[in-house]
């Protein structure tokens, strides 16, 4: 006899996959669009605040530098780094015409750097559409092409990109996707983010913005958001941290009223993963009860 209280207890963890399951499947990819670039292309500025980048920044300027858009400058703004960032970009650019390597003046009280940076590149910019991206990202031939052509389609003067993320060490394989699932629950896809008419309910990757020069200067460029210190994805970390910080408090007070050491609360991750997968076969083997050699078939 199945019990109804199971299946409502099952719920909130039912429920909210399926939510975000049907909240993503509508949304829309960049290869939706043409990669042909459009009729008088405008002057698009891709701006990379860069400190202490030495490590990626090679790789990021040759591939904004490979893109088939037609009218591109490149403004790398070196953030007082001190391992030679700012030579290694010299070097990747080849001397191409199209790029600018300049250091950003000194930091101003009441600004965080990585603005500081964002907003010193707005300012030399020549083109009409801004895009600002980090110099730790890879970008495909394609990406400003793509992106321009969606920008014209929609009328946008924001538009933004959720790449592939690379995930480097154990740890980055084991929070990010985490962190990615929570931010589709949150958020849904493109086009729910896109359609709403409610300001808490859009988002946009820092990675990857694109916005018309014209409505950068109306809100007040950086200067509106110059103590910012992390981007939505470091705010839901700390949110993480918090949350893993107390449910492992919870299980060390649920250990201690057993009378257990409460050092087996460290492996409550683990103990979730095992309860999962017997949820899971369970669920596969349907009514079939093994016990002991025998099969029962539950009722």
């Amino acid at each position: 006899m199945h019990s109804p209280g199971a299946i409502l207890w099952s719920l909130p963890w039912i429920i909210p996959p399926v939510v975000t399951y049907l909240r993503l499947r509508h949304s829309r990819s960049l290869d939706d669009e043409t990669d042909i670039p459009p009729e008088n292309p405008p002057l698009v500025s891709v701006i990379v605040p860069a400190r202490n980048e030495a490590r990626n920044i090679a790789r990021c300027v040759t591939s904004i530098l490979s893109t088939t858009y037609p009218n591109l400058e490149l403004i790398v703004v070196d953030d007082s780094s001190t391992d030679g960032t700012a030579q290694i970009a010299r070097e990747a650019a080849l001397r191409d015409p199209r790029a600018r390597i300049v250091t950003s003046p000194p930091l101003p009280e009441g600004w965080f750097g990585k603005q500081w940076a964002c907003a010193t590149g707005a300012k030399i910019a020549l083109g009409s559409v801004l895009q600002f991206t980090d110099a730790d990202t890879v970008h495909s031939a394609d990406l400003v092409t793509r992106s321009m052509n969606a920008m014209r389609r929609n009328r946008a003067q924001l538009f933004s990109v959720a790449g592939r993320q690379e995930l480097g060490g154990f740890w980055e394989k084991v929070i990010q996707p985490q962190i990615f699932t929570i931010l589709s629950m949150r958020y849904g896809g493109t086009e729910s983010v896109t359609k709403s008419t409610s300001v808490t309910n859009k988002i946009a990757n820092g990675q990857c913005i694109f916005v018309t020069h014209d409505s950068y200067n109306a809100i007040g460029g950086h200067a509106s958001v110059r103590t910012f210190g992390f981007a939505t994805s470091g705010t839901l970390m700390l949110w993480a941290v918090i949350s893993g910080g107390v449910t492992l408090l919870w299980w060390i007070v649920v250990y201690v009223m057993i009378r257990e050491s409460p050092l087996y609360a460290l492996v409550y991750p683990l103990g979730a993963l095992v309860l999962l997968y017997i949820f899971f076969t369970a669920v596969i083997r349907g009514r079939r009860v093994t016990w002991k050699g025998r099969t029962y078939l539950s009722q």
